[in-house]
């Protein structure tokens, strides 16, 4: 009779201690922390944007040597403009004195406004012999001119993924606590059997 209790508070004693195991805090996982982007540099004072083609010439005049062009989308320092305000000089490679004028309206202006553009003295104009229209990135002569590169586009901001919080490893068919229970629920049924047949006896 006392051995078949010690039995019987074993096993019961054996339950509660893995029953903690099984139902346990659940284990949350570290999620990543997106790292933040560094600043990038944006050019600063004045210059000109050409959402087209933009043709550049040696003096302020549509009739006056082609030096070159703006691709779509380049842009250049602008260093002054005529005394109007219709054609703006700029900073272009490969021109004379890495000099160049483009048309006002072909072009838009960064960080400056028209007004404050200085005005410079225009050399006077003369009229020479007609020049074939250079294609975008070559100089007078047919020389290719430096490659000039494109203006930085900051990337989208990376998304990171997040992970969710799960619980601990679960297995799939019969969870493993109902083969505890079942064993204690045995154990007390092989208990009572036992002083069934003592009493019987």
């Amino acid at each position: 009779m006392r051995k078949n209790r010690i039995v019987v508070l074993f096993w019961f004693a054996l339950c509660l201690a893995l029953l903690p195991l099984e139902w346990g805090v659940q284990a949350q996982i570290p999620t990543d922390t997106p790292l933040p982007l560094a600043p990038t540099e944006t050019p600063s004072g004045p210059m000109v944007y050409a959402p087209d083609v933009a043709n550049l010439r040696l003096y302020p005049n549509k009739d006056s040597e082609q030096v070159g062009s703006f691709a779509p989308g380049q842009t250049a320092i602008v260093l002054g403009k005529t005394e109007i305000g219709d054609w703006l000089l700029v900073e272009y490679f490969g021109a004379p004195n890495n000099q160049a004028w483009v048309f006002r309206e072909l072009v838009q202006l960064r960080n400056v406004t028209i007004d404050a553009i200085p005005v410079v003295e225009v050399p006077e104009f003369v009229t020479g012999t007609e020049t074939p229209t250079l294609e975008p990135g070559v100089g007078a002569g047919g020389t290719p001119l430096p490659e000039r590169l494109p203006t930085y586009t900051p990337a989208p901001p990376v998304e990171v993924p997040q992970f969710e919080q799960t619980t601990g490893t679960q297995t799939s068919g019969i969870p493993p606590a109902l083969y505890i229970i079942g064993l204690f629920m045995l154990s007390l049924l092989a208990g009572l059997l036992s002083l069934i047949r003592r009493r019987i006896g």
